[in-house]
């Protein structure tokens, strides 16, 4: 077998193995579960994700709200917190800041729910993602 045969044989085998490769890993990901979760913990787990993935998609909305309601009420621009302080006091700056400071620490606390859940649920957030990418039953 010449160089070129044998490099079209191994680009072959490649790509064949790279097709398979998806499906395989979701077989393994669906033995697992299956190992560790029963199919109604599985539901409630992947309901449970949701719903903190919910919850952070309305955290951060209202971040952003936060944000653009505070650019809006100060009538000029203002770069960063120090120079707030310097423009209007420490008080007052605190004042026009705490609806961002508050938006942000739920945010905050948003990520760090769905951070706890992704670390204790990998194959349950694996069998999200695959269901995310392929519809159908996880």
């Amino acid at each position: 077998m010449d160089e070129r045969a044998l490099d079209a044989l191994q680009k072959a085998v490649t790509e064949a193995a790279k097709k398979i490769s998806s499906p395989l890993s979701i077989l393994a990901l669906l033995a697992l579960a299956d190992e560790f979760y029963t199919k109604e913990e599985r539901g409630q787990l992947v309901a449970k994700y949701q719903e903190l993935r919910a919850a952070d998609h309305a955290a951060y909305a209202a971040l952003d709200a936060a944000q653009k309601a505070l650019t809006e009420s100060t009538p000029v621009q203002v770069e960063g917190y120090d120079a707030r302080v310097k423009l209007y006091g420490a008080e007052a700056a605190a004042e026009q800041v705490a609806g961002v400071t508050q938006a942000r620490e739920g945010r905050r606390e948003t990520l760090a729910s769905i951070n706890s859940f992704e670390k204790e649920h990998g194959l349950i957030v694996g069998l999200i993602d695959f269901r995310d990418k392929f519809p159908g039953d996880v």
